[in-house]
């Protein structure tokens, strides 16, 4: 593995308002970013887990439901009702 060439984080307390709270999370979203294109996963990860805390506290202040993290369902279409055959009137 290859040294972090990305600083180590200070995570400290999340900040309390929407706004900032956007800015933390792009911040250490590109933190992870860089740590990635350098080799250096346990940095990304733990960038990672900073921007999650950041959004599910966004989650917590706005009322926004989150995205669900699996994927969903595949939609499966509804088969078409068949007309009923029709009697042929007797000659």
């Amino acid at each position: 593995p290859r040294p972090s060439t990305v600083p180590s984080p200070s995570a400290g307390p999340l900040p309390s308002d929407v706004t900032a709270l956007i800015a933390y999370a792009n911040l250490h979203f590109e933190l992870a970013q860089s740590a990635l294109r350098a080799g250096d996963f346990a940095t990304y990860g733990d960038e990672m887990k900073l921007v999650e805390a950041a959004l599910a506290e966004l989650t917590r202040l706005t009322g926004a439901s989150p995205i669900p993290s699996a994927a969903p369902s595949p939609i499966v279409p509804t088969p078409l009702p068949t007309a009923a055959p029709t009697a042929s009137p007797a000659p």
